[in-house]
């Protein structure tokens, strides 16, 4: 018995990666895909995808404020695998495995063992974990790449082609999400001046990744989306408002790990503490690109995006600990080995079987005879009330002789399955409205006179619904009627 368990052990060292792979998509299956569909990122994230995938074209027909790679690649696996909420979620299990399995192999390149390195993954997992039930998106996918791109630079002296390597990925990080894009560029700067000896590689990367970027507008002009682009992705953002910022206990958390992190490198950068001096690199260029990523909580501050923006912090953190840790009694207590060991079955085993109770739920759901959700929404999970009311409103759409327009937070459930297009008003939230903003809806509310419908929620469900367009509305169109909680005017 006990030499199998020495065996298996020795496998699994052997091969640690494959085995970190595993676990993380064990340990994030269920999240990824018992997730009730209601109104929100995902439903907003799918429905862009999927009008790209049926042929509307991005900046024209879809009113999306970031860069297309993670659009493009969606539609791409909705080619290939199906355009359903299945598949959409398997695309984020995917996204997040390699997240996952990224930060893994981070902590593998500063050269912390095997075992911490897996001990700190763990750990990081439990602080991240709740991103994956947030589904596929165009920030998961950014710092997915961000991760990759750190972990290039990392071990740039082992990589033979690292300036055309880490081009790309910065490259694809801008054409993912064009702020992070940016802050990342910004750490990257910060790295060169710590270390200029690699100002050559920087000016390098920098100038192959300006080329890939006018190819990139290029390619948006002659087919022309450029216009779009800027509307959306970049004059269209200063629409968000004051409400878009709360506070929270975790926001306060958030704050003491990026302070406790700055307080930790004044010491380190002051004492000889840490006297190998690759260390004390090590901590001061993962810093370069922890603080810059702060700023993609700008201009939308909430737990979703503190989360991600943390990711890098809690390298740095962990790094830091761990060394602080390494070579001292600490390390040494035999007690310590069962603490961390305790930790580890407690973690791994608690995610795990929740992971897989969800999926047991999940597929007597999708499996049950009474599940008849078709393309596009199979593989989702609708309460009751949110089934009743698609089939009430996507049934009262297509019975109606004039064209209606849902200007709703849950446009996109009755616009999805209906295949209908009707841009900023299938998303009709402040800082997606493009460079006219409010002032340009109200002005196409104004050519609706005597020729289409209206559906608009009774209450707000969201901060970035616009009161001026709701207002507008209410004065200037007449309500016929009501359906669930929606109001009806013509």
């Amino acid at each position: 018995m006990k030499e199998n368990l020495i065996k298996v052990k020795k496998f699994v060292e052997k091969h640690d990666e494959i085995f970190v792979t595993i676990l993380i998509f064990i340990m994030s299956l269920g999240y990824s895909l018992y997730i009730k569909t209601l109104a929100g990122d995902e439903l907003w994230n799918f429905q862009n995808v999927y009008k790209i995938y049926n042929g509307y074209k991005i900046y024209v027909d879809a009113n999306v404020i970031t860069s297309p790679i993670f659009h493009f690649i969606g539609a791409l696996v909705f080619k290939i695998f199906g355009a359903n909420f299945f598949v959409f979620r398997m695309y984020a299990l995917v996204i997040y495995t390699i997240f996952f399995v990224g930060i893994y192999k981070l902590f593998r390149s500063l050269k912390i063992d095997k075992k911490n390195s897996f001990f700190l993954l763990i750990i990081f997992f439990a602080l991240q974990y709740d991103l994956v039930i947030s589904s596929a998106n165009y920030n998961s996918f950014a710092i997915m790449l961000l991760v990759f791109a750190v972990l290039v630079v990392i071990n740039r002296e082992n990589i033979k082609h690292y300036v055309l390597i880490e081009s790309i990925l910065i490259t694809l990080i801008f054409l993912t999400k064009q702020n992070i894009g940016v802050f990342y560029l910004i750490g990257l700067i910060l790295y060169t001046i710590l270390n200029k000896k690699e100002l050559k590689n920087t000016i390098k990367i920098i100038g192959i990744t300006g080329i890939f970027g006018i190819l990139f507008v290029l390619i948006l002009y002659f087919n022309n989306l450029l216009e779009g682009f800027i509307s959306y992705a970049i004059l269209g953002i200063k629409e968000f408002d004051k409400e878009n910022k709360s506070v929270d206990l975790f926001m306060i958390f958030a704050i003491i790990v990026t302070t406790l992190n700055g307080l930790l490198l004044i010491s380190i950068n002051s004492n000889d503490k840490f006297k190998k001096k690759e260390e004390r690199k090590n901590i001061n260029n993962i810093a370069c690109f922890a603080y810059p990523l702060l700023g993609m909580t700008y201009p939308i501050f909430n737990i979703s995006h503190v989360k991600f923006a943390l990711s890098i912090q809690y390298v740095l953190l962990f790094y830091i600990l761990y060394l602080l840790v390494k070579g001292s009694k600490i390390e040494k207590n035999k007690i310590k080995k069962y603490i961390i060991f305790i930790l580890e079955i407690f973690i791994i085993g608690y995610y795990s079987i929740s992971s897989i109770t969800y999926i047991i739920k999940y597929f007597r759901i999708i499996l049950n005879d009474e599940y008849n959700y078709n393309e596009p929404y199979f593989g989702t999970i609708f309460n009751d009330e949110t089934k009743e009311k698609i089939k009430d409103i996507t049934g009262y759409i297509q019975s109606c002789d004039n064209e209606v327009v849902c200007i709703s937070t849950d446009a996109g459930l009755y616009m999805i399955p209906l295949k209908q297009n009707n841009k900023e008003f299938d998303m009709l939230l402040l800082g997606n409205l493009g460079k006219d903003g409010e002032k340009g809806v109200i002005e196409k509310l104004k050519g609706f006179k005597g020729k289409k419908i209206i559906l608009m929620n009774k209450e707000k469900n969201s901060w970035q619904e616009s009161d001026k367009i709701i207002e507008f509305v209410k004065n200037n169109f007449t309500k016929i009627g009501e359906i669930e909680d929606i109001l009806i005017y013509e």
